[in-house]
């Protein structure tokens, strides 16, 4: 009996899709393509795409009911579903089921694929398409994107909602009648405690530093405004007062990256915050096993970074929203935009109370194996995808 055709469609090369897409190719014939936003340098490459299957695509927009606004937009992701369509070959191709992450471009690219293939569709909303962050307009459905949100929402067959606040929102865009076809499956990871790492890993500036001190707070993932860094950059002095020789381990990449350096600087503070920049993921793995507690401060709320903490028995504290993983007092803490001066005092409690950390620090583990472990996310997402390939 052949195997059930997966194509697994995402707008980001992101390790927890390519985790999944390993674990469903235990049971599926599974393809994966990344679908990107087009800059102006692939533009032209979209035109002669979609000019080659228009044949195609006409047929599949008519039956999908396009809506012609907003325009530009809806123009770029056809243009990326075309680049798709070329990719895929799809002429000579079938799916079973079409299984997007993200609601555009990946999704709506999907949509059009099925309708050539006459393939059932699943989405999963992950973040900026699905939800809204107050006070940026860089973050978030508002105005034309709640149109394409609510676009795709509408025509997929079924919608797994890896937060409930996703599947609120999903509701409140296009109806209870949504509701009937909405699965809750939390973000996963496998286990990657399993995976050795030393602390070799780490460059050789962690490693010195790590021999000075005896409590390491590490924050990922991003420098960007929507992420709490400069909190605790600010944070960091207060703690220093009462553990100095705390370190604090930054790692990622973005536009306030300048800005936390010149702090860094003018505060005298690079004996206790090491910024790493970017990092390879056995590296991240190694920060994960060395570190006491792990800062994930987005203010969207909780994301992969607190399930990997999580994975290795780390304490987390997190930005109060509503999609949050930690479980305040529980398996770490949950503080306010802004109130640096509470996450200092969390941090201090965490790093000076050891009995405290390590009570943290199985429940972290306990809070993992109990709702975000990938094997048990796979074994849903399998059934899934039976049922709807019937």
């Amino acid at each position: 009996m052949a195997k059930t055709r997966v194509l697994v469609l995402s707008s980001s090369d992101h390790p927890e899709v390519l985790a999944e897409v390993a674990g469903l190719r235990k049971f599926f014939d599974v393809d994966y393509e990344h679908i990107e936003f087009l800059d102006r340098r692939h533009l032209k490459d979209g035109f002669v795409a979609l000019t080659t299957n228009l044949r195609e695509v006409v047929p599949a927009l008519l039956s999908l009911r396009f809506p012609p606004f907003p325009f530009k937009t809806f123009a770029e992701n056809i243009l990326c579903a075309s680049l798709l369509i070329k990719r895929t070959n799809a002429r000579h191709q079938s799916y079973d089921v079409i299984y997007s992450n993200w609601l555009f471009p990946a999704g709506l690219a999907g949509l059009l694929l099925a309708r050539i293939l006459g393939s059932r569709t699943i989405c999963v909303p992950r973040g900026y398409d699905i939800q809204a962050l107050p006070g940026s307009r860089k973050y978030g459905i508002s105005g034309y994107t709640r149109i394409i949100s609510r676009y795709v929402l509408k025509r997929s067959d079924w919608i797994i909602a890896i937060h409930q606040v996703y599947g609120a929102t999903a509701i409140s865009l296009c109806g209870a009648d949504c509701q009937a076809k909405i699965t809750y499956m939390p973000s996963a990871v496998p286990d990657l405690s399993e995976i050795k790492v030393s602390r070799d890993e780490l460059p050789p500036g962690v490693l010195e530093k790590l021999e000075t001190s005896t409590r390491n707070v590490l924050y990922s993932p991003s420098l960007n405004p929507i992420y709490g860094v400069l909190d605790l950059i600010s944070a960091a002095p207060i703690v220093m007062k009462k553990i100095p020789d705390v370190l604090f381990l930054i790692t990622g990449q973005g536009s306030l990256e300048n800005q936390i350096r010149s702090r860094i600087e003018k505060e005298n503070l690079s004996a206790n915050i090491l910024m790493l920049g970017k990092v390879k993921y056995s590296v991240m793995l190694a920060l994960y096993k060395t570190s006491d507690v792990v800062c994930d401060l987005a203010y969207f709320g909780s994301g992969t970074s607190t399930i990997e903490a999580f994975c290795f028995s780390k304490p987390v504290i997190g930005i109060s929203s509503p999609k949050q993983y930690v479980t305040d007092g529980w398996d770490g803490f949950e503080v306010k935009v802004g109130d640096y001066t509470d996450l200092a005092n969390k941090l201090i409690g965490l790093l000076s109370d050891d009995q405290l950390r390590a009570l943290m620090s199985r429940n972290a583990r306990q809070s993992y194996e109990e709702k975000f472990f990938l094997p048990a996310k796979i074994a849903k997402i399998q059934h899934l995808i039976s049922s709807l390939a019937k």
